[in-house]
């Protein structure tokens, strides 16, 4: 009836809740979707290191996407403004679990937030763009730094 079944791999324990904590993480599948209110939405699937759980992360787009975003960017690694989804596949970066209790009781393990890097992808070529760095500098981008 399943044609994806396979009853020879069987193994009731393949999810495991990944305990509460920060973990290195790499970006399995990443894909544009909606919200059930109809916001556009992106939706991650990471992959822990050394856990069988895949946690599932969604970014709306609403008004708190903006840091959100920002923080994920700085811990993947990923140049700020990048929307073309394939270039996040198998990035890495740390993320923080905490467990959320569901309406029927279970427990699900979901990001609470991404730990920053030391150092800062890099800003997005756009004339005019301020790119805020941890040490409190900012990058302002001139015609000025373009060597040709």
């Amino acid at each position: 009836m399943f044609s994806n079944y396979d009853a020879r791999r069987y193994d009731p324990t393949a999810y495991e809740l990944p305990p509460p904590g920060k973990y290195r993480a790499t970006i399995e599948e990443a894909s544009n979707t909606y919200s059930k209110a109809g916001n556009a939405m992106i939706k991650v699937v990471f992959t822990l290191n050394g856990k069988k759980a895949k946690i599932y992360h969604y970014f709306v787009d609403n008004e708190y996407v903006q840091r959100k975003l920002d923080q994920f960017f700085n811990s993947f690694a990923i140049r700020p403004g990048e929307f073309d989804l394939r270039n996040w596949l198998d990035k890495s970066g740390e993320i923080q679990i905490v467990h959320e209790e569901q309406e029927n009781g279970r427990k699900n393990a979901k990001v609470q937030y991404f730990c920053l890097r030391e150092t800062m992808p890099e800003p997005p070529i756009d004339e005019g763009y301020q790119y805020s760095s941890d040490n409190g500098g900012t990058f302002v981008a001139t015609d000025d730094d373009i060597p040709f």
